[in-house]
């Protein structure tokens, strides 16, 4: 830290924050609840909020992310602070936030036990439905969004891992 130059943002370094790859290749923003100091290549959100977690790795966002944010080499997406601060996130009631926070528990608890592709799958696509609900898509925006997925839509990799899966258990059980 003591090679940063002078800012009058130290504190936010240790703080618990929402941090990011500056090069995105997945949605993953992580909670940093350790305060480590990050360079210029990661971007940070100077929240804790479970809630704001969720949506930053929605599909919706990384829907959103994969049509505003630049993109580089190998479909990776420069994330910008500029455009970070203008994604939207949808205001709600406090039930419905903490039915979201609750799920993202949830979730986080999966990956930390042992994994299951299956269970982790049930999890994100239950969270993802309470996010939809959140953004309040309708049924048409809901379709517009499932079949324009942006490379290494998250839900998508957990359903073509339980297949792949589930093919293995079935050749096991045929041989």
């Amino acid at each position: 830290w003591w090679e940063l130059r002078s800012c009058d943002y130290y504190n936010l370094f240790e703080q618990q924050k929402i941090v990011v790859q500056g090069i995105a290749y997945f949605p993953r923003f992580a909670l940093d609840g350790d305060g480590y100091y990050v360079n210029d290549t990661v971007a940070l959100v100077p929240s804790d909020d479970l809630y704001l977690l969720a949506i930053l790795n929605s599909r919706i966002t990384w829907w959103i992310m994969d049509r505003t944010f630049q993109h580089l080499k190998d479909e990776g997406l420069r994330v910008n602070l500029q455009y970070l601060r203008r994604l939207p996130v949808p205001a709600v009631g406090d039930d419905a936030k903490e039915a979201i926070r609750t799920m993202v528990k949830d979730v986080i608890a999966s990956v930390n036990a042992v994994f299951s592709p299956r269970a982790m799958l049930e999890r994100e696509e239950k969270l993802d439905l309470l996010i939809a609900d959140a953004f309040r898509l309708s049924a048409a925006d809901w379709r517009l969004l499932a079949t324009s997925l942006p490379p290494r839509d998250p839900i998508q990799l957990l359903q073509e891992a339980v297949a792949a899966l589930a093919g293995d258990s079935q050749a096991v059980g045929q041989g």
